[in-house]
């Protein structure tokens, strides 16, 4: 490429960060336990999760939780359910943060650099945990995204 050419559209440098990962798993409660002494946890029979995805939980076509799969203990019985289920889970992380910038050097000590970040490059969301308090009129649904949406940022860095 001719100088000025290369000036403009060569030496370019991207950058990324890709963070991918399963979300944790969630810890199921009574809305109106009866345990003197202890966390009361609901009894779970069959399978605790629904068939709709995260996505559809968020667009309002049914809740993340198989309701029918839990049921009140009774009063000072602890309930079956573990902990943490590992089948029942929020939303894990997807995301790429990207950089993209460019040194025009003028001199040995003189140069200016272009710089442009982009946190959550891909503008994906990720959604809050579903409400996990079993009797809660709002038992399954999901409010809200956890992360920011795309976030641009640009720079222009003189260096003498």
């Amino acid at each position: 490429m001719n100088r000025w050419v290369n000036g403009a559209v060569g030496g370019w440098q991207i950058n990324g960060v890709l963070a991918w990962q399963s979300a944790q798993p969630l810890n199921l409660q009574l809305a109106n336990p009866r345990l003197a002494d202890g966390g009361q946890r609901p009894n779970v029979a069959g399978n605790p999760r629904s068939s709709y995805s995260i996505k559809q939980v968020v667009d309002g076509a049914g809740i993340l939780f198989n309701a029918n799969a839990f049921s009140d203990p009774g009063d000072q019985v602890p309930g079956n359910t573990p902990r943490y289920d590992s089948r029942l889970r929020g939303d894990g992380i997807n995301n790429l943060d990207a950089s993209i910038f460019k040194n025009f050097v003028f001199r040995e000590s003189k140069m200016l650099q272009f710089r442009g970040e982009f946190i959550n490059f891909t503008n994906t969301p990720r959604f809050n945990n579903p409400n996990s308090v079993v009797g809660s009129p709002t038992f399954g649904t999901i409010y809200g995204q956890y992360n920011t949406p795309r976030r641009v940022q640009l720079g222009v860095r003189f260096t003498y």
